[in-house]
């Protein structure tokens, strides 16, 4: 029943977020500055093609959405609405009706649900004593992630807190973790110049294994296998090697 609801509750939040507008970045590098002022602090960048969601737009300055959950202003000359991959007719026609039909469904929904699950709900609750029980005597496998913020990368623990500061340089626009099981592992990076790094949790090597001048800046990269990895930049998707300067395009 719990998950019903939240799975409801999603779909409610993500009818929501579509209400804005999503633009394309048109220039090189788009500063994402903390207010709607070039004087105010730089909290992040878009680029090139990048999409991204607008709020509102106001004075030049549009105010848009940083991962879901953060604020920003960019230079609204900056962008454009002219791209493939969104109807925004379709967006902005009839949206107050649309969400009242979706409204609707979900009460619906949440009405029907609640009716054939109140006659099970104590057998659901003890199932799930039951298998809390189990799942508190079984060993947790640890699993890490990469955290991206302000060009900075930091190793996290799920369902801590804590984070390690791998990369504190401030250039890093994406990154990529070789193995999420294990507490020492490589990691890719991409610098804001377009440059692709090779780098471990361990603090013990940092290589640069591409130069944005060969195939163009580098936007995104992952593993590929132990000897290599596959990238994007704006001319297209590659393969590089780590042990040598050999790319060879994809597609």
């Amino acid at each position: 029943m719990k998950s019903l609801i939240l799975v409801l509750i999603i779909c409610l939040l993500s009818n929501i977020t579509l209400a804005n507008q999503y633009y394309q970045v048109t220039t090189e590098k788009l500063n994402i500055r903390k207010g709607p002022n070039k004087n105010e602090e730089v909290i992040g960048n878009s680029f090139l093609g990048d999409s991204i969601i607008v709020i509102s737009i106001s004075n030049h300055w549009a105010k848009v959405l940083i991962d879901s959950q953060k604020e920003g202003y960019v230079n609204a000359k900056y962008l454009s609405t002219n791209f493939k991959g969104y109807k925004r007719d379709r967006l902005n026609r009839k949206k107050d009706d649309s969400k009242l039909w979706l409204y609707f469904i979900i009460l619906i929904g949440i009405g029907i649900a609640f009716k054939y699950f109140k006659s099970f709900s104590k057998s659901e609750t003890k199932t799930n004593r039951n298998n809390e029980s189990y799942s508190q005597s079984q060993p947790k496998n640890e699993n890490y992630i990469l955290e991206l913020k302000y060009g900075n990368v930091r190793l996290i623990k799920e369902g801590t807190t804590g984070s390690t500061l791998l990369y504190n340089y401030g250039d890093i626009i994406y990154c990529d973790l070789e193995n999420s099981k294990n507490r020492i592992s490589r990691f890719l990076a991409v610098t804001s110049e377009g440059n692709i790094l090779l780098c471990d949790t361990n603090h013990t090597g940092r290589k640069k294994i591409y130069d944005f001048y060969r195939n163009g800046k580098a936007i995104s990269v992952r593993f590929s296998s132990a000897d290599s990895f596959i990238f994007e930049t704006y001319k297209g998707m590659f393969k590089g090697y780590f042990n040598s300067t050999k790319t060879d395009k994809l597609g």
